[in-house]
């Protein structure tokens, strides 16, 4: 046979292969399961034989396996287990609806300021827009756009009374008025009106606790014992054990006694501030109903709100002018020209029962200016500083008897001051606040104001980002001071020339206070 031959044999038979009908072929099983293809009946000798193993199972059938299930232990391992799923859920279920039942609720309706963010504004040195050397209401009301765009809430405005500013404009000669340097009501009442009409709401301070000597009842009220204004002031004898001695060795905020004697009177006044700002009495009628006055006189005009500085102050016990006790605490400093206001305790001149009273008066008059929307509320803020963080918690009041919104918060001014920032130090002066306020109010935190150097400058440029969204992520309302959000830093001045007497008490420049007018140093673009 050729070579040809056997190549054509081969190819026909790979195609005889390629080409057999499945249906033609056969298997043959034998009994040792082995397996062979045949053709028409006979034996292919090129078929591939196959093995099959026969494989039993050594596990039980099915009617074994329902009898070992229906054996006793076996249903009663069944019915524990049953028993456990459904207690568990059950207990789950439990956990669940406590868990929901009495962790805070969000309040369905929260007011304006509980969700926003205010911006504390020092008038005299934000915005001139005449070019004499100060702020103005009218350049205040020029960066409103601006204001608005950063975010926030409301515009939180400093005093803004006539005054002879010896102390930033706290010493007030009239409560229902603008001093001229800032502009005048018709100025007022346009920024308000601006203010209003960027969805913006305005926060006013309020000074109660006292006025300037230069106060038209100041002035008629030293003057006698018996005249319609004799009253209006807290006045008193020396005691009689010590003729020409002061009541009482109460001290001032800034130092030394805060009593001052007025010979046409033969009596002492009192002055939780300077002598330039003597106390109101607020015990007396009179007094109360021309400060409630004052306050709706602004309400009217559409201010949404106050913030009453040293509220923990107004009100004395003037039951007995007892002296106050020393403070076993306290250090005296080398520098010091008066006797310092922290040698004493202070439990006869804060945080007196009455003072809780008028407060929850002036939220009372307050409410009656809101409207049946939250955008409506009216909101009271009251520094209550230096007293205990229990005793600023008390400044809430009660359910049935509310005083204000909330205690403004200083904790946070004090981060940096002579020791370095630390997650511990953060983290005590946030929860020693969290801790004492109870339920759902409401809280603030700030980083600084007109009376504490600037947060850039406590704490470094470099730490400002994050310190700003500490203060605007921790639960509650923030208040942000002007010009922090672009890292404003403090400048050396003379103190001789500051506004703020607890600065000049020092004969060195200082840096407190940062006055930087907008319109100066490159920011007039903002």
């Amino acid at each position: 046979m050729s070579e040809n031959d056997v190549e054509k044999g081969g190819m026909e038979e790979e195609k005889a292969v390629e080409n057999h009908d499945e249906e033609t072929k056969d298997m043959l099983l034998d009994e040792k399961a082995d397996a062979v293809f045949t053709k028409d009946g006979a034996t292919d000798p090129g078929a591939v034989e196959v093995k099959f193993t026969a494989v039993k199972s050594s596990g039980l059938d099915k009617e074994q396996l329902m009898e070992q299930c229906n054996t006793p232990l076996w249903k009663g391992v069944r019915l524990a287990l049953l028993i456990a799923f459904w207690l568990s859920f059950l207990a789950m279920l439990v956990a669940v609806i406590v868990l929901i039942s009495t962790a805070p609720k969000c309040p369905s309706n929260q007011e304006w300021y509980q969700t926003g963010v205010s911006y504390q504004i020092f008038p005299r040195s934000f915005k001139d827009s005449d070019g004499d050397g100060h702020g103005d209401l009218k350049g205040i009301e020029s960066k409103v756009p601006y204001l608005q765009k950063l975010g926030i809430s409301a515009i939180w405005l400093g005093a803004i009374f006539p005054s002879p500013l010896e102390d930033m404009g706290r010493d007030v000669t009239n409560f229902t008025d603008v001093h001229e340097d800032y502009g005048t009501l018709d100025d007022f009442e346009s920024l308000l009106t601006k203010i209003h009409s960027e969805g913006l709401r305005l926060i006013m301070e309020f000074i109660p606790n006292h006025s300037s000597d230069q106060h038209p009842w100041f002035e008629m009220s030293k003057m006698s014992k018996n005249n319609p204004y004799s009253d209006y002031y807290v006045w008193e004898d020396s005691p009689g054990d010590k003729p020409g001695q002061p009541p009482s060795n109460w001290l001032s905020r800034y130092g030394g006694p805060a009593w001052t004697y007025v010979a046409d009177r033969d009596q002492w006044y009192l002055h939780t501030f300077g002598a330039n700002e003597p106390d109101l009495n607020l015990r007396t009628e009179n007094v109360t109903t021309e400060i409630n006055n004052a306050l709706k006189f602004w309400l009217e005009l559409g201010v949404d709100g106050f913030y009453i500085p040293h509220a923990n102050q107004l009100i004395e016990n003037s039951n007995s002018y007892r002296d106050e006790q020393d403070n076993i605490y306290f250090k005296s400093h080398v520098n010091d020209t008066k006797t310092p206001y922290d040698k004493l305790l202070h439990n006869n001149t804060r945080d007196q029962p009455e003072t809780h009273e008028l407060l929850a008066k002036w939220r009372n008059l307050l409410s009656g200016y809101a409207g049946p929307d939250t955008d409506d509320h009216r909101l009271l803020v009251v520094d209550a500083s230096m007293s205990s963080i229990s005793n600023q918690m008390e400044y809430y009041g009660s359910k049935k008897k509310r005083e204000a919104d909330y205690p403004y918060n200083f904790q946070l001014m004090n981060l940096c001051q002579g020791v370095s920032l630390t997650g511990t130090q953060i983290s005590s002066m946030v929860q020693s606040w969290l801790k004492a306020k109870s339920g759902a109010r409401i809280t603030n935190w700030a980083l600084g104001d007109s009376d504490h150097t600037r947060v850039s400058t406590r704490c470094g440029r470099h730490m400002l980002k994050a310190l700003n969204t500490l203060m605007l992520t921790l639960p509650g309302s923030a208040t942000a001071y002007y010009g922090d959000e672009i890292g404003i830093e403090d400048l050396e001045i003379d103190s001789s020339k500051s506004f703020d007497p607890s600065v000049r008490v020092n004969t060195v420049s200082f840096g407190l206070l940062v006055w930087i007018m907008w319109g100066v140093c490159g920011l007039s673009g903002l």
